[in-house]
């Protein structure tokens, strides 16, 4: 995928930046947290299902018996035990 254009980019740059003075020319910090907050409310549903989607996934990826892992702990220490070709020979 190619990168955009340098002058492409030096607009959509100008383009945010005035709209940004633009808002604190007119109102000043307030109108800059109103707008925030106008413009990322419709993204709250869109991260709840993303939020769910992801707990969905690893529910699946992960079941209950994963979660629950059962350690063995072998008495005898690995250099002391006898290779199974060593037995057969003994």
């Amino acid at each position: 995928m190619r990168s955009p254009s340098a002058a492409f980019r030096l607009i959509w740059a100008f383009l945010i930046a005035a709209v940004g003075v633009a808002l604190i020319q007119l109102g000043g910090l307030q109108t800059v947290q109103t707008s925030t907050i106008v413009v990322a409310l419709p993204m709250i549903p869109v991260m709840l299902i993303l939020a769910l989607s992801m707990l969905r996934w690893l529910k699946n990826d992960f079941p209950k018996e994963e979660l629950n892992p059962v350690l063995v702990i072998d008495d005898m220490p690995a250099f002391q035990r006898k290779s199974k070709k060593a037995k057969r020979q003994a």
